[in-house]
């Protein structure tokens, strides 16, 4: 049997195009606006938990904010134009030169929801260090002249990835230059902020904008530092849904999930604390179990109840701890517990030991140093490989192992897999 051929006339098929083609751009645009603009609910809970956007700011600080438009400041300006450097009404958790501390040089803002709240320039400026910083992990550093007199601003324990801004830049009253993070020497999140006279190596002054020219304390009464550990509140779970898994220079992600020391001393398992917290300094998901693979085949505790107190079996000088540190490193380490309120067993004490230590020493091939390489690893075996090879520098043949617990780690609190919050 012959079958004719139908056709269907030209113009029906062009208007059928032309329905099609304005229904699918309306729609793309409606979504594209919706994804760019989420409701206040959905951004409120998703900026806490993760702020970071693929491709906005670099490591380098060399990125810029993810807004088009100048970002300003909700803050209060004082009668002199200083700005607030963050959310307007962030409590003071530890004060400037307290009594409990005389020794603190600038003023601690936290409160509840504060990591990724946005840090605000606090006044005109140009960017003079913007990077790393024994003690802050990142810090920002502007410097303003102020009727002919030289003051510096300093913004500390911000995320690498989070700095906006790069040296040498031009900052107005208010501009955003970072997020508020929780690097380096912090017990929980918070943006540590000073102003210095006669530039960054110059002497501290009480903060004008955070206190005024009256020189009061906002509010009135400092919170205790310990009640505002923002690492304390809960994660908001409702957050969970919107991560995104960004794959290149910083590798797969989820929510960074704020760490409580004092809470990781008392756990049974500490896999998932050390996880959040090398999270929170800016590792991506596959360099985080590359590290805590080596950490794992090193103290020969995965879940790292007993690992900051172990020893390696074998003579005088032998391995201890975490990272099973020895020799004259072994030597540093305790000398540095000596000074360390919190103790030589104390989790946070070494993990913070083993950032700093990685930081200071140069890597094996000369090109930077150790914790700067790790960060540009890409696959748990190469993070794994590069943190044996350079930190741990063991005798060959215990590669498999390490990237064996890694693989597992990475199965149990990745993106790809696992309850993560176990």
């Amino acid at each position: 049997m012959e079958f004719t051929k139908r056709t269907t006339p030209l113009s029906i098929t062009y208007f059928i195009a032309a329905i099609v083609f304005t229904l699918t751009f309306f729609t793309s645009t409606a979504l594209a606006i919706t994804e760019a603009n989420p409701s206040e609910k959905e951004k409120g809970s998703f900026d806490i938990l993760y702020w970071e956007k693929c491709g906005v700011t670099g490591s380098s600080g060399t990125g810029t904010p993810s807004t088009t438009e100048e970002p300003t400041s909700t803050g209060a300006v004082d009668e002199s134009g200083w700005a607030f450097p963050t959310v307007a009404g962030t409590p003071i958790s530890s004060d400037y030169r307290a009594p409990n501390r005389p020794g603190h040089q600038g003023v601690d803002l936290a409160g509840p929801g504060i990591l990724g709240q946005p840090i605000y320039a606090s006044r005109d400026g140009t960017v003079t260090h913007s990077g790393t910083a024994s003690g802050f992990g990142y810090w920002i550093v502007i410097e303003h002249d102020v009727d002919g007199q030289i003051i510096s601003s300093v913004y500390g324990h911000m995320s690498g990835d989070d700095l906006m801004v790069p040296v040498g830049a031009k900052v107005k009253t208010g501009q955003q230059i970072s997020r508020v993070g929780n690097q380096g020497q912090s017990t929980g999140p918070h943006l540590h902020y000073e102003e210095r006279v006669g530039g960054v190596n110059g002497g501290d002054r009480k903060p004008v904008a955070v206190y005024g020219q009256t020189g009061n304390t906002t509010p009135a009464d400092p919170a205790d530092p310990a009640d505002q550990q923002a690492s304390t509140q809960p994660a908001d779970t409702s957050a969970a849904d919107q991560t995104s898994s960004c794959k290149g220079e910083s590798g797969s992600k989820t929510p960074v999930t704020p760490v409580n020391c004092a809470e990781a001393n008392k756990s049974e398992d500490k896999s998932k604390f050390v996880w959040d917290y090398l999270r929170g300094q800016g590792l991506s998901e596959e360099q985080t179990a590359g590290v805590m693979g080596n950490l794992a085949h090193e103290s020969g505790d995965p879940t790292f109840k007993k690992s900051t107190d172990v020893y390696e079996v074998g003579g005088a000088n032998a391995g201890y701890g975490l990272a099973q540190w020895s020799f004259g490193r072994q030597t540093s380490l305790r000398d540095a517990a000596a000074k360390d309120p919190r103790g030589l067993t104390d989790l946070c004490f070494q993990l913070d030991y083993l950032v700093e230590e990685s930081k200071a020493r140069e890597r094996r091939d000369g090109g930077g140093n150790e914790w700067d390489g790790i960060k540009e690893q890409k696959t748990i075996e190469d993070a794994t490989y590069y943190f044996e090879y350079n930190y741990e520098r063991p005798q060959p043949g215990s590669t498999g192992a390490r990237v064996k617990y890694a693989n597992e780690y990475m199965n149990k609190y990745g993106s790809g897999g696992g309850n993560r919050n176990v």
